[in-house]
């Protein structure tokens, strides 16, 4: 659901039904083909590639791989995971980027990749067991905090570790905890003669990897436990330990059925329930959740309750084969069963829905639309599944501007909510192609534009004529002064001038960058103190 479209805010009728979208021509269908163009063919690969690569990966390969990455609003900072590998390229890197120390800069004098000189530098450093740069990065005065020693712990880096400590890294619990996890006793022994605290994840991070001697030996000195110990061992299916924890007195509780049918074990799950663990409706719908039918069935024969929870969890991971037997078996299930499968985008799940008695309403729609799911929506309008505004303004909302341009193309109606919100999520291509096509809008525009930041989308907002009150001022970093700067011709604009090959061109965009902001708008404003 679209909470922006809550206000009651009617558009005036002639504004409520986008236009007829003419005949489409061989040039139109070539435009709109799919895997002729290349910025759709990015949008739908660069979910793909990892964060902290990204940006070194697609956004060097062309101008146009740039602009897909850049415009996604996605990171572009260089993988540390590289850079921290030896001492010597960290210290390449950082008097390329101009860090030196500092908290980012420009790579030989050109256009600057960011990077933050920060903690983050130590952390992955310690990560990878990479000592040397972790030393070049402490000489050059990089901060560290515990999350230094905390990764040093999750790897195993023992050397590491004692070189962190005894240079004057802290330390907290979560040093002991990641050494249980990974089942390294020596460097959990260092750590507590050193006097690092530890608390109950300790164990519980233990019983979470399966290791009963990291479990023993700390219990053996005290380290603190709860029912989590229980829980975790039930749901990795280590069934070994969890016995053991039980027989040394750890707690549990119906939580503990709930993690071991989710687990999927079922061997843990029935020696649970055969010592006594009490058991609830959480603990179907845990089972169903993950997919595992056998432990549900099994649950289900001896007597486990079950509730609605049952039926939404397996549509909401897209398991039918387990929402199918439920339902054949009387597990129940209400309105918005349908509406977790569309938001997830699990088509074959919905249509099964449908066959088999489920609510389905103008839900699904706007629900599929904000979600991204254009073949769900599709199939929903084939079925006669209605829609309105709110589903227009949820695809622009989500950013997603093939389903926009099937709304469009299929008359689906809007109102200004579809610009508003595609603005408050700062996706300006979507913006753009609204405007193009006649899409109305107000003063919110820039308002919800501006509350979030996106200042990208407030300057070309305004650029192109869309009202704006002084709700604007109170987001611009800058007051009153910083909408008079958004006034300026934006730098694509520049660029475009610029780059148009004529003597002409240059000499306008020289006179774009020497005009002076208009004052029109700060005097309307009461000519606040910048």
């Amino acid at each position: 659901m679209v909470s922006k479209t809550s206000n009651n805010k009617a558009a005036p009728a002639s504004e409520t039904m986008p236009p007829m979208p003419p005949p489409a021509s061989a040039q139109d269908t070539l435009e709109n083909n799919p895997l002729i163009d290349e910025d759709d063919i990015l949008r739908h690969l660069i979910p793909f590639v990892a964060d902290n690569e990204g940006y070194l990966f697609v956004a060097g390969v062309a101008s146009t791989w740039y602009k897909a990455w850049v415009g996604g609003q996605l990171p572009k900072n260089t993988c540390l995971g590289n850079v921290v590998e030896s001492a010597s390229r960290l210290a390449w890197a950082s008097s390329r980027l101009g860090t030196g120390g500092g908290t980012g800069g420009g790579a030989g004098g050109g256009a600057s990749t960011p990077w933050v000189w920060d903690e983050s530098v130590c952390r992955r450093a310690a990560a990878g067991g990479h000592l040397g740069a972790l030393k070049y990065a402490r000489k050059q005065g990089c901060p560290w905090d515990a999350a230094c020693t905390r990764e040093a712990a999750a790897g195993g880096h023992l050397s590491l570790l004692r070189w962190a400590h005894a240079n004057g890294c802290e330390w907290d619990a979560s040093t002991p905890a990641c050494a249980a996890r990974y089942g390294d006793l020596d460097t959990l022994r260092f750590a507590r003669m050193n006097g690092c605290p530890w608390d109950k994840t300790t164990c519980s991070e233990a019983a979470r990897g399966g290791h009963l001697d990291i479990l023993k030996w700390a219990r053996s000195k005290d380290c603190p436990w709860d029912k989590t110990v229980c829980a975790e061992a039930a749901r990795a299916g280590h069934l070994e330990v969890l016995k053991w924890a039980r027989e040394a007195g750890c707690e549990w509780d119906a939580g503990c059925l709930t993690w071991a049918s989710g687990g999927g074990d079922l061997d843990v799950v029935k020696w649970c329930k055969e010592n006594g663990c009490e058991w609830n409706t959480t603990m179907c719908a845990a089972a169903a959740r993950e997919g595992h039918l056998e432990v549900l069935q099994w649950a289900r024969s001896k007597g486990c309750p079950w509730d609605k929870t049952t039926c939404t969890s397996a549509i909401y991971e897209g398991h039918l084969n387990t929402l199918r037997w439920a339902r054949e078996n009387g597990a129940p299930w209400d309105a918005d069963a349908c509406r977790f499968a569309a938001e997830q985008g699990h088509l074959e799940v919905l249509k099964w829905c449908k066959d088999n008695g489920g609510h389905l309403d103008a839900r699904i729609c706007i629900t599929a639309a904000g979600s991204g799911h254009l073949e769900m929506l599709k199939w929903a309008r084939s079925n006669d599944i209605p829609w309105d505004e709110e589903v227009f303004a949820s695809a622009a909302s989500g950013g997603h501007l093939d389903v926009v341009k099937y709304c469009w193309q299929n008359r689906c109606p809007w109102n200004e909510y579809t610009c508003e919100l595609a603005a408050e999520g700062g996706h300006l291509e979507v913006l753009q192609w609204c405007r193009s096509k006649g899409c109305p809008w107000d003063e919110d525009v820039c308002a919800f534009a501006a509350e979030e930041g996106h200042m990208e989308v407030v300057q070309w907002a305004i650029e192109n004529g869309c009202p704006w009150d002084k709700r604007v001022r109170d987001f611009v970093p800058g007051g009153a002064c910083g909408v008079a700067a958004l006034q300026q011709p934006s730098v694509t604009a520049v660029e475009a001038s610029s780059n148009s090959g004529s003597d002409d061109g240059r000499a306008r965009a020289q006179d774009v960058q020497s005009t002076a902001p208009p004052t029109s708008a700060v005097e309307a404003m009461g000519n606040p103190i910048c």
